[in-house]
C-alpha cells in the first residue's frame, strides 16, 4: 500500500514573495541611511548659523573702518599740532591688526576685484603709512596732512567694504536658511517614508505572524493525519508480513535465504528445514557446499553471494535427509540495506525419475529388455571414439537366429518370443556387462565388444553359438524344437565408422549362413 502524497504545506517565505522582503528591508535601511544623512547635515547648517565666528568677522571690519577714521583724525590732529606721530603709529598698527584679521576670517571674498582692490589699497596705505612715520627725520605736518587725506579718502572705501560684508553675510545666513529649510524637508520626507516602511514592516511582521499560525495549525493536522496513516500503514505491513509468512512456510519449494557477507542463514521456511532434517533455521554459516552435492553448484550459488550474479533452473543434487533432485535458482536481493541471496529449491526427484524411465523405455527393447536399435547406434559412436581416443581394440558380433520364420511358422509367435528372451538371457551370461548388446530388429542382434581384438571375440562368438544350441530342449512345451544361431565377428579398424564396422560384421554373418548356418564367421 503506497501512501497518498499530503497537500503543500504553506510556506512563510516561498521564491516570489522574497525579493520584495529584500527590496523592503533595502529600502527601510536605504531610508534610515538618508534619514540620517539629513539629520547630519541639517545639524551641521544649524551649527553654522550659530557660530560666532560670522559676529566676529563682520566686528572687525566695522573696527576696520573705524580704525580709518581714527588714523585719519590722528593724522589731522599731528598736523595741526595737537598730539604727536606716537599716537599716529598706535592707530596704524591697530588698522594693520585689524585688516590682517579680516584677511584671516575671509569675510569678504578678497578674490573678487570689486572687494580685494579696495582691500589691497587700505592695506597698502597702512603699509606707507607706517613706513612715513618711520622714515628717517622728524615727522613733519605735511607728511601728517598728507596721510590725513588718504586716510580721509579711504573712509568711503572702507565703509563700502563693511556694506559689502553685511550684505555678504545677509547672504550667507538667507543661503544657510534654505539649506536648512531644504534638510528638514528632506528630513521630513525620509521620516515620512521611513515610517511608511517601518507600517510595511510591521504589517508584513503581522501578516508573517499569521502565515506562521496558520502553518502551525497546519503541520499539527498533518501530524495527526500522517499518525493515523502511520498506524495504519504498519497495520498493513503486519498484514502483509503474516501473509507472506504464510505463504512461505506453506510453500512446496524449499526457500533459503543468506547473508552474502558470511552465508549466515536470514530464513529457512519448513521445506527447507524439512528437507535438511533441521528443527529451526540456523544461526551460524550455512556454504552452499553444505547446501548442494556438486562443487559445481555450489559454486554458482557462491557466486550468487559474493558478485550478485543469478542462477535460473539449474538442475542439482540437494545434501538433504535423504538427498534428492532439485531445480535450483538463486538471486541477489537486498534486506534492510545488506545484500543477501535469494535460494529456492524446487523438488525435481519424481520428475527426474520419470524421465530416466522413459529414457530407459526410449532405449530399451520391451521383449528382450536389451538395448534397441536407437540406444545401440547412440552409444555405438561414443564407444568408439574412447576407443580411438586411448588406443583400444573394439569387436562386433552380428548374431541371428536361424530359420527364425520357420519356429513362428511351426510353433507360434509365442515361441519365438520365447526364443528371442532366451537368447537374450544368454548372451548376458556369456558377454560382459561392459559389452553393448542390443537387439537391432527381428531376430538380429547386434554386440558392441570394447578393448576385445578379434581372437577372444571369436572365442566369445563361439561360447554363444555353443550355448544357444540348448535353448530349444530348455524351453518348456517345445523340447523338440530346434534353435541356433549365426555370428559375423569383425575388428574394429581406426578411423571406421560404426555404420562401416556393422556392415562388415553383417557381411560375415551372412557368409556363416552361406556356409551352413549355426556357425561363426569373421571379416
Amino acid at each position: 500500500m503506497t501512501l497518498p502524497a499530503p497537500d503543500p504545506l504553506p510556506s512563510a517565505a516561498t521564491p516570489r514573495e522574497l525579493p520584495w522582503r529584500f527590496v523592503l528591508y533595502a529600502g527601510i535601511a536605504a531610508m534610515l541611511v538618508a534619514a540620517l544623512a539629513v539629520a547630519v547635515s541639517a545639524v551641521d547648517e544649524i551649527r553654522r548659523l550659530s557660530r560666532t565666528s560670522q559676529g566676529q568677522s563682520l566686528w572687525h571690519v566695522y573696527q576696520t573702518h573705524d580704525a580709518v577714521q581714527k588714523v585719519a583724525g590722528a593724522a589731522q590732529a599731528v598736523a595741526e599740532g595737537r598730539t604727536g606721530p606716537e599716537r599716529l603709529r598706535i592707530d596704524l598698527e591697530l588698522l594693520a591688526a585689524q585688516t590682517a584679521a579680516v584677511r584671516e576670517f575671509r569675510m569678504l571674498d578678497l578674490q573678487l576685484p570689486q572687494y580685494g582692490d579696495a582691500w589691497r589699497s587700505i592695506e597698502q596705505a597702512v603699509t606707507e603709512g607706517l613706513a612715513v612715520i618711520d622714515a628717517e627725520g622728524p615727522f613733519s605736518a605735511d607728511r601728517a596732512r598728507a596721510l590725513a587725506e588718504r586716510f580721509g579718502a579711504l573712509r568711503e572705501t572702507s565703509r563700502f567694504l563693511m556694506s559689502a560684508a553685511q550684505q555678504e553675510a545677509n547672504q550667507q545666513r538667507d543661503l544657510a536658511r534654505t539649506r536648512l529649510k531644504e534638510r528638514f524637508w528632506q528630513g521630513a520626507a525620509a521620516l515620512a517614508m521611513l515610517a511608511a516602511g517601518l507600517i510595511a514592516l510591521l504589517w508584513r511582521a503581522h501578516k508573517a505572524r499569521q502565515d506562521r499560525a496558520k502553518l502551525t495549525e497546519r503541520l499539527l493536522d498533518l501530524n495527526r493525519t500522517l499518525e493515523e496513516r502511520v498506524e495504519q500503514r504498519t497495520h498493513d505491513l503486519e498484514v502483509e508480513r503474516l501473509q507472506l509468512s504464510t505463504i512461505l512456510e506453506s510453500s512446496p519449494s524449499a526457500i533459503a535465504l543468506l547473508r552474502a557477507a558470511d552465508a549466515v542463514p536470514i530464513y529457512f521456511n519448513a521445506r527447507m528445514r524439512q528437507a535438511l532434517a533441521l528443527e529451526t533455521t540456523p544461526t551460524t554459516a550455512f556454504t552452499p557446499t553444505r547446501l548442494f552435492a556438486s562443487s559445481d553448484v555450489a559454486d554458482e550459488v557462491d557466486g550468487v553471494l559474493r558478485d550478485g550474479r543469478s542462477l535460473h533452473d539449474r538442475e542439482a543434487v540437494v545434501a538433504g535427509k535423504p538427498p534428492f533432485h532439485a531445480l535450483v535458482t538463486a538471486l541477489r536481493v537486498m534486506v534492510k540495506g545488506e545484500p543477501a541471496g535469494l535460494i529456492w529449491l524446487h523438488d525435481h526427484s519424481r520428475h527426474r525419475q520419470l524421465e530416466l524411465e522413459l529414457q530407459h523405455q526410449a532405449a530399451t527393447d520391451p521383449l528382450t529388455t536389451l538395448a534397441n536399435r536407437r540406444a545401440f547406434f547412440d552409444e555405438g559412436p561414443r564407444m568408439l571414439e574412447r576407443a580411438r581416443r586411448y588406443r583400444h581394440a573394439c569387436s562386433m558380433l552380428m548374431i541371428d537366429v536361424d530359420h527364425f520364420k520357420a519356429v513362428n511358422d511351426r510353433h507360434g509367435h509365442h515361441a519365438g518370443d520365447q526364443v528371442l528372451r532366451a537368447l537374450a538371457d544368454r548372451l548376458r551370461e556369456v558377454l560382459r556387462q561392459a559389452d553393448l548388446v542390443a537387439r537391432l530388429g527381428g531376430e538380429e542382434f547386434a554386440a558392441l565388444m570394447p578393448e576385445t581384438e578379434m581372437p577372444a571375440a571369436l572365442l566369445a562368438a563361439e561360447r554363444v553359438r555353443q550355448i544357444c544350441q540348448a535353448i530349444g530342449p530348455q524351453l518348456d512345451g517345445f523340447a523338440d524344437m530346434g534353435v541356433s544361431v549365426s555370428i559375423g565377428v569383425a575388428q574394429w579398424r581406426p578411423g571406421e565408422t560404426l555404420d562401416h564396422l556393422l556392415e562388415r560384421a553383417d557381411a560375415a554373418l551372412y557368409r556363416a549362413k552361406r556356409g551352413g548356418r549355426n556357425r561363426v564367421e569373421s571379416s
